[in-house]
């Protein structure tokens, strides 16, 4: 993300795979058969959209 100078953001994907360490903490990984109509999925975005509020 350091192209886009973005300083607050929050990644969704089905796939971890790529994803730098540093960047790990930002994503929130979703199963691919059930994307956001998972529970636990949408807690864990829920929680790291908690600090941008």
């Amino acid at each position: 993300m350091d192209r886009a100078r973005l300083d607050h953001w929050i990644a969704i994907d089905d796939d971890a795979h790529g994803w730098a360490d540093a960047d790990r903490d930002r994503l929130v990984e979703t199963d691919p058969d059930l994307g956001l109509s998972d529970p636990a999925t949408i807690d864990r975005l829920r929680a790291g959209l908690e600090g941008y509020s």
